[in-house]
Parts: C-alpha cells; sequence; structure tokens
C-alpha cells in the first residue's frame, strides 16, 4: 500500500473582488439607483495549479434615474457573460506524431450602458449612448499543434497558455447619433475592436482564419489571449444608414507574448517600446430592406519599433502590412428561403525582409439552415481553405535556406444547436465536429501532411 504523505497546512495566494449595486432601501432613499447585483471572482493557487474560483450573482436588471415625481425617465442596462468552451482533437495521421489534446475556454464578462439606445426599436442588442465593460478568461489545456500536428497557425482557436487573465477592461462613448465613437482601455484587437473580422471565417477552429498569420507572426500585437493598453476611433461619415465606418488604434508596439504576460498585467508603455498603429475602412452593402448582403474591408498597420532581417542583414526600423477582407451573401442562388449561402475571403501581405510569414489568404463558403427548426436555431456548414507563405528570405539557425516555405490547410466544419439542453434566451448550447487536412505543418519542413479530427462544445449565458 502507498503511503500518503504528511499534509501541511498552507495558505494559497489568492484575490477576490467584489461589487455590489445599491439596494433597494437607498433606491428608495432618493438614491434614483437600483440594481441588486454582486459580481464576485477569484483564484488561488495549490500545488496542482491554479484553481478558478468565480461566481456571477446577479440579474441583468434595470436601474433607472428617476424623475421629479419617482418615475423612471430614462434606463441604464447591464449584461452579464458567461462562456465556455471546449475542444478535443485528435491527429489521427502525419504531423509529428498520433495523439490526442483538449482545451478549454472560459469567459466571465459585465457590460454596463448608459444613455440614450443607440438602436431604440432593438432595445435587445444592447449598444447605448456610453459603455463599460469588464472581462476575464481563463484559458487551459494541452496543445495539439506544438506536441502531436507541428503545425503554423494552430488547429485550435481558443488553446494558450493555462492561466487567469484580465482580458478587458474600457470605457466606450458614442457620440452625434452614433457616427463617432470613442474607446480607451484593455482589449485584444482581435475580439470585438472591428478590425479584420470575418464573419464567415469565424466558424472555424483553425487560427489561420482568425488574425491574419502575417499579423501574429510578425508583430507582438495585443491578440488574444493577449490584451493591452488602447485607443480607439471609429467615425461613420455617412449618416444615411452609415454603411462606411472608419475606424483607427493605437498601442504600445510591445504588449509581451503569452508566455511573459500571464495574466495580461504587463503594460510596457515606455517609448524604447515603440506603437503599434491599426486603421481600416469598412463598408457594408445593403439591400432594399435593410439588410446586410455584403461586408468590405481594407486596412493597414505599422510599428515603430526595429525588426531583425530575414537573412540576417542590418536590421530594420518599422514593420508595416496592408490586408482586405470582404464578406459576401449569395443567397439569391438559392431558392429556398430561409437558407443563407454565403463566401469570404482574405488576404495580408507584408515585406519579406522583416516578416517570417509574408503573405497569407483564406477563403471559404458556408451554408446556413441546412436543418431547419421551427424555433429560429440554425445550423451552419462550412468549408475553408487558407494558406501562408513564408519569406524567400528566412534561413535556420544554421543559416541555410528552409526547404519548404507554406502551409495550406483545409477545414469542414459542422455547428449546430442541442436544443435538449438549451433555455430559449438564457443559455445556448452548441456542438460542432470538424476535420482539417494540413499540407506542409509548420511550413518550412518536410513534415508529412496531417489530418486532425474532432469537436467542440460551446456554453454560453
Amino acid at each position: 500500500m502507498r503511503q500518503e504523505p504528511n499534509r501541511k497546512l498552507s495558505y494559497n495566494p489568492c484575490f477576490r473582488l467584489e461589487w455590489r449595486g445599491m439596494d433597494e432601501s437607498q433606491f428608495r432613499a432618493g438614491s434614483g439607483v437600483y440594481w441588486p447585483a454582486a459580481v464576485r471572482c477569484g483564484l488561488g493557487a495549490n500545488r496542482a495549479g491554479f484553481k478558478l474560483l468565480a461566481s456571477l450573482v446577479g440579474v441583468a436588471s434595470w436601474f433607472g434615474v428617476t424623475d421629479a415625481r419617482g418615475e423612471r425617465s430614462s434606463a441604464a442596462s447591464a449584461r452579464s457573460e458567461f462562456e465556455y468552451d471546449g475542444d478535443f482533437l485528435r491527429n489521427l495521421s502525419g504531423g509529428i506524431q498520433q495523439g490526442n489534446a483538449y482545451n478549454g475556454y472560459i469567459k466571465f464578462g459585465e457590460t454596463l450602458g448608459f444613455g440614450s439606445w443607440l438602436d431604440p426599436a432593438d432595445e435587445s442588442s444592447g449598444r447605448r449612448e456610453y459603455a463599460l465593460h469588464a472581462s476575464l478568461i481563463f484559458p487551459h489545456g494541452e496543445s495539439l499543434s506544438r506536441e502531436d500536428v507541428g503545425d503554423l497557425n494552430g488547429v485550435s482557436n481558443y488553446y494558450s497558455n493555462s492561466g487567469l487573465r484580465l482580458f478587458s477592461l474600457w470605457a466606450e462613448g458614442n457620440f452625434f447619433s452614433d457616427q463617432l465613437s470613442l474607446r480607451m482601455g484593455i482589449w485584444a484587437l482581435d475580439k470585438g475592436s472591428g478590425f479584420w473580422q470575418s464573419e464567415g471565417a469565424g466558424h472555424f477552429l483553425n487560427s489561420g482564419f482568425g488574425t491574419f498569420p502575417v499579423v501574429s507572426y510578425g508583430l507582438v500585437a495585443p491578440i488574444y489571449p493577449v490584451s493591452a493598453p488602447c485607443i480607439r476611433v471609429e467615425w461613420k461619415p455617412v449618416e444615411a444608414a452609415q454603411p462606411l465606418t472608419l475606424r483607427t488604434a493605437i498601442f504600445s508596439g510591445d504588449v509581451g507574448t503569452p508566455a511573459d504576460n500571464r495574466h495580461n498585467t504587463q503594460w510596457n508603455l515606455s517609448d524604447s517600446h515603440g506603437v503599434s498603429l491599426f486603421a481600416e475602412a469598412e463598408y457594408k452593402a445593403k439591400s432594399s430592406d435593410g439588410s446586410t448582403m455584403g461586408t468590405y474591408k481594407v486596412g493597414g498597420f505599422y510599428d515603430s519599433q526595429e525588426f531583425t532581417d530575414m537573412s540576417g542583414a542590418q536590421p530594420h526600423h518599422g514593420n508595416y502590412g496592408c490586408y482586405v477582407v470582404a464578406d459576401q451573401n449569395v443567397s439569391s442562388i438559392i431558392t429556398c428561403a430561409p437558407h443563407e449561402l454565403a463566401v469570404f475571403a482574405k488576404f495580408a501581405v507584408a515585406p519579406e525582409d522583416r516578416n517570417f510569414v509574408t503573405f497569407d489568404t483564406e477563403t471559404g463558403i458556408s451554408y446556413t439552415g441546412l436543418f431547419a427548426t421551427a424555433d429560429g436555431r440554425e445550423d451552419v456548414l462550412a468549408l475553408g481553405v487558407g494558406h501562408s507563405m513564408i519569406s524567400g528570405r528566412a534561413r535556420d539557425a544554421s543559416g541555410n535556406e528552409y526547404p519548404k516555405h507554406g502551409e495550406t490547410v483545409l477545414e469542414l466544419t459542422y455547428q449546430a444547436h442541442l436544443p435538449i439542453f438549451e433555455r430559449q434566451g438564457a443559455l445556448n448550447v452548441l456542438v460542432q465536429p470538424d476535420l482539417q487536412y494540413i499540407i506542409h505543418p509548420g511550413a518550412v519542413l518536410a513534415t508529412t501532411n496531417a489530418l486532425v479530427a474532432g469537436v467542440r462544445f460551446t456554453a454560453r449565458f
């Protein structure tokens, strides 16, 4: 019989944050604010690692500003969110070796909205003149890409170093009937900021369909799971239907890597780290009934730091690149509504003398409503292909040219709701079987093509 070791009483590092709205007695006393809610979160450490302890207690209820008669004349809103995503993936053949891995993602978020509704006809959108938002994430699990596949971009877009992270903490103001928006705070550029996001590409698990590999390999930028202080400005110069949006954002030039900025509290704001600047123009094509038929984006980026030359020559001052994204609804070729057929295409390019990935492109097609349901829960079937091209000037540690210069991924995925577990308006549960075929995993070595299969489970409150 194995003898259990003696265990000593110990105290573990921990923090706790709790915030409560004013209670009903304060409201009746004339404060004008009533929000019976509390938010608690905590992080503890033990010998097995970090343990996330979190609870959200409250109601996404209204609290109001009263007029002289004690009646509510305008309302502010509070919205809580919880999401869990779990990916179980297996490398069936090729790559480094056969194997499987599980990785997950937890998110807690809270958004407070103030002022007038930006869309009075759709208050469920939650968009207000002013907003405060905060969120924590807890990615965890193993990396199939690093251990078994050896691919360039990652077969799961939620994998990251395990640990609790402050993911967003920002304030936003929308002015002049939503024509001008200013956001200041902390967040990741590829999550909810508008930059290079594609609705069609968002169906896939492979990371190459999300943030451009040109950006993720070329810059030390605030992209998932790293966030950083930022200022973003959006302007909609055309008032009628507002189809055109111009946006720009500025970050620190070095926000740290996921490994060394493990909790997103390492903010390098000194001049020596430079700045990263992103700019984008977005146009939405509308149909006669006002629905969006296409979204088109063109953008660019610049980083003021020094960058090493791929062939070992003198370093370069600054790095830059540009990109294009297009989503198009092509449902007009389908005669049976409400099915929806959509296509997307995106590409990015950057100088090959200072970038490991100099060009990448992703394209695909999605079909919504393959199996129609009476309650409006629609499924999505999507097929996509992506290619990342490596600089011809890149060299290995010995100064030799790489034998290969690109990686290609083909992905087939299907996402469907699980109504048996869902609660209308409160809980969404989805399952997403996925199949990926990766040609030349890692892009630079003659690695055997890999076949990866798996499934993602998602629960959102």
